[in-house]
């Protein structure tokens, strides 16, 4: 029993010490992104991605799509908290982005708002920057620059 007692601690240290090098590693946050991107069926795509799970993230593309939505940004800058994420809240540091893109599919439906727009978790963005939004519908066009 004793021993039991000596073991468990050191063995919980070495658990923690894995899992922050594993959060640390480059190579587990593209392995996190690849699966959001399989969950979501390819409708979410990131390119040229960098950083790690413990806040510092680099995207140089990404882009969602649906048969009505196109959505594309370039040069995405993220600072987050992994702790906060755990516990199903988004906390952004920074949040920065150089464009935005994005394209609505006309069509002859009337556009219907959402029945909710109540996300699963909550978020808080503390700096936010977009050095450029366009929001594209057929011929209709709306531009805003920082």
């Amino acid at each position: 029993m004793r021993r039991l007692l000596l073991t468990l601690p050191l063995v919980l240290l070495l658990l923690g010490a894995g899992t922050y090098w594993l959060a640390g590693r480059e190579a587990t946050l593209r392995w996190a992104l690849h699966k959001v991107a399989a969950a979501t069926q390819g409708r979410l795509q990131f390119e040229g991605v960098s950083g790690n799970l413990l806040g510092d993230v680099r995207v140089n593309h990404a882009r969602f799509s649906n048969p009505k939505t196109v959505v594309t940004i370039d040069r995405v800058a993220l600072d987050f908290s992994l702790a906060a994420l755990l516990q199903r809240r988004l906390e952004i540091d920074r949040l920065q982005a150089d464009s935005v893109f994005v394209k609505l599919i006309p069509s002859d439906e009337p556009l219907q708002p959402p029945s909710t727009l109540a996300l699963p978790f909550g978020i808080e963005v503390t700096r936010l920057q977009v050095g450029l939004i366009d929001i594209r519908r057929g011929d209709f066009s709306v531009m805003l620059r920082d």
